[in-house]
């Protein structure tokens, strides 16, 4: 059953229970006397049951009024708090935030950043989803998240892209391939080599397609093609093709030597990651927070 009671009500019902009197209530709260003994009544209708027993010139609570003593100081400044709490202005962030993010973006720097903030704000949660940087963009606009983090370029109409970071790609090679062999490719070699790609879709892809354009080479070589950068990285430390990734997904593999950054100067393969949100979009302050939180961790 629907009861549609109102805030003032309570506030009223309130008031008069602690004074004991319509009529001192009613001064309290800047009313006339009628305004709040119709107040009362309406409350007492609209729950069904009497509130108040007249002893003399005082009114007392029934057993059903101090049940509802006992929760609408509780109700009313839940209601009192709400301003605050999705202003973002209290001291405790609270909400869910819906994050899409491309693979790379994802992996290496979106969700370490999720676990600390996770940590430094326990009232909140957030949820991650981790795909190509064409279905983050998709999961925004489709309202399934409320902002991504992206490696490739997003023109979607409804969407906004504002730069966020900026991202080296190398080309690698098994380093016991590539063992006393030059690391500096020719241009004219650059098309002979087997490549072992991203999917269609993907930042990482696009940006390496676009160089190769952009220096006149044809189509690279495609041997094999993973959805997923540490597929890649597997595959050609063990000596099949080469990739370009970003410099996030290799650093481990540079390190300890299983493999070798391949140079190529006349390829562009600087980046720019991308902070994707819709345009109507407002963001709140836990989304705001993390956005803050996210730039100050790199």
């Amino acid at each position: 059953m629907r009861i549609a009671l109102t805030l003032r009500q309570l506030e009223i019902f309130l008031a008069v229970a602690r004074d004991g009197q319509v009529t001192r209530a009613a001064q309290t709260l800047h009313l006339t006397q009628s305004a709040a003994s119709m107040a009362v009544a309406q409350l007492e209708s609209l729950l069904d049951t009497e509130l108040f027993e007249r002893e003399g010139r005082t009114l007392k609570l029934t057993e059903r009024g101090r049940l509802l003593l006992a929760e609408a100081p509780e109700l009313l400044a839940r209601v009192e708090a709400l301003p605050e709490l999705l202003g973002g202005q209290g001291k405790i962030l609270r909400g869910e935030l819906r994050v899409a993010a491309s693979t790379t973006v994802g992996r290496y720097l979106v969700a370490p950043a999720i676990a600390a903030f996770a940590a430094a704000h326990p009232a909140s949660s957030t949820h991650l989803v981790v795909v190509n940087t064409e279905l983050a963009a998709a999961a925004v606009l489709a309202h399934r998240a409320d902002v991504a983090y992206v490696e490739g370029a997003v023109t979607r109409p409804g969407l906004i892209a504002e730069r966020w970071r900026t991202d080296e790609l190398v080309i690698v090679g098994s380093a016991r391939h590539w063992k006393g062999k030059p690391v500096r490719l020719p241009k004219t070699g650059l098309p002979k080599l087997g490549w072992v790609m991203r999917e269609h879709g993907s930042g990482t892809r696009e940006v390496f397609e676009r160089a190769l354009r952009a220096a006149q080479l044809p189509s690279a070589r495609e041997l094999l093609t993973f959805d997923d950068s540490e597929a890649i990285l597997q595959v050609v430390a063990s000596g099949i093709g080469v990739a370009c990734l970003s410099g996030l997904v290799v650093a481990d593999g540079l390190r300890g030597r299983r493999l070798v950054a391949l140079q190529a100067p006349y390829l562009k393969l600087s980046r720019e990651l991308w902070r994707v949100t819709r345009i109507a979009s407002r963001p709140g302050p836990l989304q705001a927070a993390f956005h803050s939180f996210l730039d100050r961790s790199g």
